[in-house]
């Protein structure tokens, strides 16, 4: 596979300690686009002088008056780049009061029918330190073309968490609660850490609205794909949206595609990757409950 199943679910491990249990670290908001401008009024030039005027005994002089001053040019504020540098996952979360992320990732190959499929889904209320996230893992192989899912959800209010397991009907969950002491300490852990996902020499394309938040849209590629295993790279292409304010990510997107051989080889292993991130429902009130079946 072009990532191991242990690979991607360690990713996806990483990236949901970033998103859950936030309110204890402040945000760093950074503003995203300045302007500057000379503040040096262009001087205005004299009067031009005119020469006084002859005329004979008794004649009448007339004296042209001085030409009137040119108008100060307003100076043109110059426009810099915006920002391309994103906030860690989890202190950009830290500002929200609540909201919902959803992160899939997707690889396939050397064959066809090899793909494994990771999607988790968070939903966030800060206030109540609450959360609930729910993993689905789809696997399809040559030896079982038909796939095979698995599914755990997981939902935390304070110091009291709830393991579910099963699919409809059948689910249950085990209620436990940590010791304060137990929930300072991984609150300490977790917040060591802090993703960023990669986004090499990025190129700004256009300021963009996502999911009702004002956005920076920016794209980049993978410079190392192919380097050092010498595959032939037949997509690669990154894009991230930044909130322009408090540069926190919005959304990620990259696909990636490498073979062993060139396009139209029959003898060609293709395998290919997508990861997708996005932040949704931002401030929006959420509830967050222990279903019946949750029990000690």
């Amino acid at each position: 596979m072009f990532l191991s199943r242990r690979a991607l679910t360690l990713l996806t491990a990483l990236l949901a300690l970033s998103m859950l249990g936030c309110s204890d670290i402040p945000a760093r908001l950074i503003r995203s686009l300045q302007t500057s401008g000379s503040s040096n009024p262009v001087e205005t030039p004299p009067p031009i002088a005119q020469q006084a005027a002859t005329a004979g005994p008794g004649a009448t002089v007339t004296r042209p008056s001085a030409l009137p001053p040119s108008p100060t040019p307003i100076p043109t504020p110059t426009r810099r780049p915006p920002n391309p540098a994103m906030t860690g996952i989890r202190t950009g979360l830290a500002s929200l009061n609540s909201y919902q992320t959803t992160l899939r990732t997707v690889t396939s190959g050397p064959e066809p029918t090899d793909q494994n499929e990771i999607t988790m889904i968070s939903q966030v209320d800060s206030a109540k330190k609450a959360s609930r996230t729910r993993m689905e893992t789809r696997e399809v192989n040559a030896d079982n073309p038909k796939g095979s899912t698995d599914a755990n959800e997981t939902i935390a209010i304070g110091n009291q968490q709830c393991e579910i397991s099963g699919q409809g009907a059948s689910q249950k969950g085990n209620l436990t609660e940590q010791q304060p002491i137990e929930a300072d300490l991984r609150g300490t852990l977790t917040g060591l850490l802090d993703v960023t996902l990669s986004a090499e020499n990025p190129s700004f394309v256009a300021e963009e609205t996502i999911n009702g938040i004002p956005t920076n849209h920016f794209t980049f590629k993978v410079t190392q794909l192919g380097k050092d295993s010498g595959a032939v790279v037949r997509n690669n292409k990154g894009d991230y949206w930044l909130a322009r304010d408090g540069q926190y990510l919005v959304k990620y997107t990259l696909a990636l595609e490498a073979a062993t051989a060139a396009q139209g080889s029959a003898k060609a292993q293709t395998f290919k990757a997508d990861v997708s991130y996005e932040l949704s429902n931002v401030n929006v009130p959420v509830t967050i409950a222990f279903p019946a079946f949750c029990k000690k």
